[in-house]
């Protein structure tokens, strides 16, 4: 186009960040949802009072989610607190603003790989894009309003996996940046070095999959730079690079795979096998692509436990079609990595994106969020083909289906935040998309719940109706049964007996998951204030046993430290009976014994009940855990305790 017809590509992408937070805007009204509550607003351990050291070590390490506590997202959480309260508005504002730089970075490295596949530095490049910038700025407009990473923005505890892939994109500037710098004989290696330095750590204590830097590293450089030096020759550094961040990591892991499966593959907390997950996961992968490219209202959502179980190849036949696609497209790549490289980046990304979390982790087996950096490259090959589809067009019309594309993302992902403007809105849009998905109802029923217990009495056989069919949807779940108890009981009507019957058959022979321990938490709580009349003491007593009675809590590890912590809180402050604590809490010790938490309940109450030669004994353990300083408030507190207790050996 004449340059006086051209908008400065500036203007563009400042066009583009503005047209997402448009698209936004009526979904930052929402409020908190789903793990939001454990991690965020029942975190109390997240809270600053002070800026000193200790405090932020405190915070920082609260989580006890993943291998490293995830530090860095815990203290972005706490600084939202510390300075605008716990309003969700405030954190979904800093998650936006995340989202846009991440889109910034996007489109920075889109430029920079653009830019290497050129044969020499004067030669369009070889993919027909009318030219790199506006292919660079096509990739930021759809990933920024592409509507699967919505959950990435406004489900706010997924600040960890934005949070790590900003710092995975800064690395792969910097790697592809000095990549460039090499070909054009300049000094390249203290930038890739930084990529490694700094990125990959402040990635993974973002989230473990900041782990994926070098696995992403590693596509670009296969299908990109192809481990060249300037002169086209094999660049022996690079290979070695690759070797010690990539190869050898990767050895290490599959050998403590081999070693110790039971840590990595327990499968004892989910309903389904190894085998199961991996058959089932190459259709949700599959159906992560369909969503990417066609996005649907209908089907895109929080809660995905309806997506059905693979018991087997044929179990249902699209399993085995999802194989054969996956194969497809993998081979497709590696065919035509020197005749369509970008094509063949794509690809690639998307599937090494997956590599952790898609494939033989025991996590749960879909979900949206998972996609928010694997996404750019489907999107890019998206991009790639269809340069190649309209080729023969004049530029301006190829810009327009450009515009036209980035609008129907944008139109799909305002749709899908006005339906986070409200929990109302949302839990009815979740529960009538999903109708199948016991989540949904569950979260409908609490809200409506929410609704009859603040005196909107009209709510409560709605929440008790549609609770009812999250229990037939969910025979192994504790809360919606416990929701609809806790309704009723708040109201101060007198509860069925069949109610509690059926909750201590389901606590009893159900499987032991968070949402059992926050069952027993909500009804503790209930049980102390509003639900007293209710709910009497002996119930709470069977609630707890039957659960303790599991089976399958043995197995449990955490979650059944978490019951037995629950038990002993509820002896403590429920029935103001502290000796009666005392042998939960050192259950819970005995059960996760490195979980500095249950080991700092127990000295507490020892202290309490004036037992302080063994809070002494507890107490030294719990130095020696507390490596990085982050209980240093606690264990100060406790020496000043004891030291005003007698002596071991006083009489």
């Amino acid at each position: 186009m004449p340059r006086s017809a051209r908008l400065p590509p500036l203007l563009i992408l400042v066009a583009l960040l503005f047209a997402t937070v448009l698209a936004y805007l009526p979904g930052l009204r929402g409020d908190f949802v789903f793990d939001d509550f454990p991690n965020i607003l029942d975190n109390q351990r997240l809270v600053l009072h002070d800026l000193k050291p200790a405090s932020l070590r405190e915070v920082a390490f609260s989580s006890q989610s993943g291998l490293l506590d995830r530090p860095i997202s815990m203290l972005s959480f706490a600084f939202n607190i510390y300075f605008f309260g716990p309003h969700p508005y405030s954190f979904k504002i800093v998650n936006l603003i995340i989202h846009l730089l991440n889109g910034v970075a996007i489109y920075l490295l889109a430029r920079r790989l653009l830019n290497a596949v050129r044969p020499d530095p004067g030669s369009p490049p070889p993919t027909r894009f009318p030219s790199v910038t506006g292919a660079a700025l096509l990739l930021a407009g759809l990933w920024l309003l592409q509507p699967l990473n919505l959950t990435a923005v406004l489900y706010v505890v997924q600040r960890m996996t934005s949070l790590a892939s900003l710092f995975m994109l800064a690395g792969m500037i910097l790697y592809t940046t000095g990549r460039l710098r090499q070909r054009a004989a300049r000094r390249g290696w203290p930038w890739l070095s930084s990529a490694y330095v700094f990125c990959l750590p402040l990635a993974l204590l973002c989230k473990e999959i900041g782990a994926l830097l070098p696995l992403y590293l590693l596509v670009i450089e296969f299908c990109v730079f192809r481990f060249c030096n300037r002169s086209g020759a094999m660049d022996k550094g690079i290979i070695a690079l690759f070797v010690v961040t990539v190869a050898l990591p990767g050895l290490a892991a599959l050998g403590a795979l081999i070693a110790h499966p039971e840590i990595w593959l327990s499968y004892h907390g989910r309903d389904f096998t190894l085998t199961e997950r991996l058959l089932t996961e190459s259709r949700a992968v599959l159906f992560y692509l369909r969503m990417l490219l066609m996005p649907d209202l209908t089907q895109l959502g929080l809660y995905h436990d309806d997506f059905g179980l693979s018991r087997g190849l044929l179990t249902p036949p699209m399993t085995l079609v999802s194989l054969i696609v996956h194969a497809f497209l993998i081979g497709l790549a590696f065919t035509l990595r020197r005749a369509r490289p970008l094509l063949a980046l794509g690809i690639l990304w998307f599937y090494a994106g997956h590599v952790l979390e898609s494939t033989i982790l025991p996590l749960e087996l879909l979900h949206e969020h998972r996609n928010y950096l694997p996404s750019v490259g489907i999107l890019l090959a998206l991009i790639d083909v269809g340069a190649v589809l309209t080729a023969r067009l004049t530029p301006r019309r190829q810009q327009l289906i450009g515009a036209i594309c980035i609008t129907l993302f944008g139109v799909v992902t305002a749709l899908r935040a006005s339906q986070w403007a409200d929990n109302v809105t949302q839990a009815e849009y979740e529960a009538r998309h999903h109708p199948d998905s016991a989540r949904a109802e569950n979260s409908l029923g609490r809200i409506y719940g929410k609704l009859a217990l603040s005196g909107q009495a009209g709510y409560a056989e709605q929440a008790y109706r549609v609770l009812g069919k999250a229990m037939a949807l969910e025979s192994d779940d504790c809360l919606p049964a416990a929701l609809r108890i806790l309704v009723r009981a708040g109201l101060h009507h007198p509860v069925p007996s069949e109610w509690i019957t059926a909750l201590e058959s389901r606590l009893q022979h159900g499987l032991p998951s968070p949402a059992m321990v926050n069952s027993l938490y909500e009804l503790k709580r209930c049980q102390a204030t509003a639900c007293r009349l209710s709910l009497a003491a002996p119930t709470m007593h069977d609630f707890f046993e039957a659960a303790l009675a599991n089976p399958r809590m043995a197995h449990a590890g955490q979650v059944h430290a978490d019951v037995l912590t629950q038990y002993g809180n509820y002896m403590m402050n429920n029935e103001h009976n502290m000796p009666a604590a005392l042998a939960p809490f050192r259950a819970a010790v005995a059960t996760a014994p490195d979980v500095p938490q249950y080991r700092i309940n127990l000295i507490k109450l020892l202290i309490a009940l004036g037992r302080a030669d063994e809070a002494r004994v507890e107490l030294v353990t719990l130095r020696k855990m507390d490596r990085l300083g982050q209980y240093s408030r606690e264990i100060a507190t406790f020496k000043m305790e004891l030291e005003s207790s007698p002596s071991p050996h006083s009489d």
